[in-house]
């Protein structure tokens, strides 16, 4: 999963004054452009969706894959493997985190795996799933981070 940089939309006048405005979307990119044109400091906006909704639109997918989804407020593994990160604050953002989770599915379909583990540290959601292998407990999960 490639994750690529913020979006630029870039504009300049006619006595070489150049505009800049950044945004994860062309949306947030287009409306930071012209607060700049402007002058103004214009607040983020907000997702469309809660974070409650967004958290259960994850878990969904993982249980229609057929896994059984765990709550656990620790994970002590043996090992760790990290699988990816994504962000997900609004609606623009669910391609890119259902290609994390459908490689995330893939993987725990490789290994095996019949439960996932999901546990929020912050504005973080974790998914995981356990697999021993060799007598060593391992831990593979991804990052979904909703702010």
């Amino acid at each position: 999963v490639t994750e690529l940089g913020p979006i630029a939309t870039v504009g300049a006048d006619f006595v070489g004054e150049y505009y800049v405005g950044l945004g994860s979307t062309v949306q947030e990119s287009f409306r930071a452009f012209l607060a700049k044109i402007a002058g103004i400091e214009v607040p983020p906006s907000e997702p469309e969706i809660s974070v409650e909704e967004r958290v259960e639109r994850l878990i969904l997918t993982l249980e229609g894959a057929g896994l059984t989804v765990m709550r656990p407020l620790a994970i002590n593994p043996d090992v760790s493997f990290f699988e990816g990160v994504v962000r997900y604050v609004s609606e623009e953002d669910w391609n890119a985190t259902r290609s994390l989770l459908n490689y995330f599915l893939e993987l725990s379909d490789v290994y095996g795996a019949e439960r996932v583990y999901v546990w929020q540290p912050d504005s973080v959601v974790n998914l995981g799933f356990m697999v021993r292998i060799e007598e060593v407990l391992e831990l593979h999960y991804i990052i979904v981070e909703l702010t």
